[in-house]
């Protein structure tokens, strides 16, 4: 099926301004290849015009340059490129990116040693300026004590809330089980009921659904 013409209007306007040397033109070139929006994925293309930016010290674009070499679109997979990327993005305040860099400290991924504390830096970093992901992982950390600090239940379901209030499942499940046991809050299984269920209902989740029952069992519902 050919794309709609009118896909091909905008591609054919981003293609001027990329002749330019728009960066702005080259990142959002990059998503349509990468995305195939208007025209046939090319993970390939996408990296072309991602790294036209990233040269030009575009974050968006370093961002996801790292990201294809993590994930071996477009390129051999290589998660030591992929880290020299996303550090470039991370050093600029990028927020996935540092998160990107956490995660890499977190696992020993990228040609760097397993470092906790490390991996808690970039999290916090990327967690401060609101991104989910680090959110719920910063208070994964505060609940056994990682990364170089002392454990806090209370830390943790107030990170895991920042998370699960913008729906990150993770969050949500966490902070039920935080409630459902009385960690960092009081005891309270109808509240862990709710979170469960706000799982749930993002989709089928067999541990949220075990959760469930295991209350339901006790005779717990919903408020």
């Amino acid at each position: 099926m050919s794309p709609p013409l009118s896909a091909l209007k905008d591609i054919k306007e981003l293609m001027a301004k990329a002749e330019q040397g728009d960066k702005d033109a080259y990142v959002a070139l990059g998503d349509i290849y990468k995305d195939g929006l208007g025209v046939s994925q090319d993970y390939q293309a996408a990296l072309r015009w991602y790294v036209k930016a990233a040269d030009q010290g575009d974050p968006a674009a370093q961002w996801q340059v790292g990201l294809l070499h993590q994930s071996g679109h477009g390129v051999p997979r290589n998660s030591s490129t992929a880290l020299e990327w996303w550090r470039k993005a991370a050093d600029q305040g990028h927020a996935e990116a540092q998160y990107g860099v956490g995660c890499m400290y977190h696992h020993g991924y990228g040609g760097v040693t397993l470092d906790h504390i490390q991996a808690m830096h970039w999290y916090l970093k990327s967690a401060n300026q609101g991104y989910a992901a680090a959110q719920c992982i910063v208070g994964y950390f505060y609940s056994f004590g990682y990364g170089g600090i002392d454990k806090d239940d209370g830390q943790a379901v107030a990170w895991y809330r920042k998370a699960a209030d913008q729906g990150d499942k993770t969050a949500q499940y966490n902070l039920g089980t935080m409630y459902q046991y009385g960690k960092g809050v009081p005891q309270d299984k109808v509240v862990a009921m709710g979170w469960y269920k706000k799982v749930l209902d993002l989709g089928r989740d067999p541990a949220a659904s075990a959760k469930i029952l295991e209350l339901e069992r006790e005779g717990y519902t919903v408020a």
